[in-house]
């Protein structure tokens, strides 16, 4: 359930359950694909995905667990809608607009600094067969729901490396953290 951290975390990072994934290098992670659509394209019924969403999902992406996936186009808001509905999988659909890559290089730039933030740390690369019970890593205890659309966690340093707090709000509003 959604007050449950523990199978948040399998659903997020990996499921490290019995006769499942047993390292985070086993699962590829990703928020888009040639299946679902882009973020920009689709946002579940919601409509389309903003700029500051886009931004959101991927630093949940790019910090998680696992390897990460960017289905081409995301980081500069392509729309695409997804090839799993007979009526979208024509040849216009999967046409890349180059023009958005220009519009949106701030975008280009926020995601490049995240690929280069998980590269540089070892920390957010951790490969442990549990790094919650190993003491690597920690979600914040608090209800997700109770949140209100925030998710919390923390790594511990490995090798040296920076410790991290990440913090994600889904919401609209503002939010303060203590």
């Amino acid at each position: 359930g959604a007050g449950n951290t523990r199978s948040l975390g399998d659903i997020v990072y990996y499921s490290h359950s019995p006769g499942n994934w047993q390292y985070q290098n086993e699962v590829i992670n990703y928020i888009s694909s040639h299946d679902e659509g882009t973020l920009a394209g689709t946002n579940g019924n919601h409509g389309n995905a903003t700029v500051q969403q886009v931004k959101v999902c991927n630093a949940l992406l790019l910090t998680s667990m696992g390897i990460p996936m960017i289905w081409m186009g995301e980081e500069f808001m392509r729309l695409h809608y997804g090839n799993y509905i007979a009526n979208n999988t024509d040849e216009v659909n999967n046409v890349m607009d180059w023009s958005l890559a220009s519009a949106n290089t701030n975008l280009i730039k926020y995601i490049s600094a995240l690929i280069k933030l998980r590269i540089a740390h070892p920390s957010l690369r951790m490969t442990v067969q549990d790094p919650a019970t190993a003491g690597n890593f920690n979600w914040n205890h608090i209800s997700p729901v109770a949140w209100n659309y925030a998710l919390g966690y923390t790594y511990k340093g490995i090798s040296g490396d920076n410790d991290f707090v990440v913090l994600n709000n889904f919401a609209t509003s503002a939010k303060t953290f203590a």
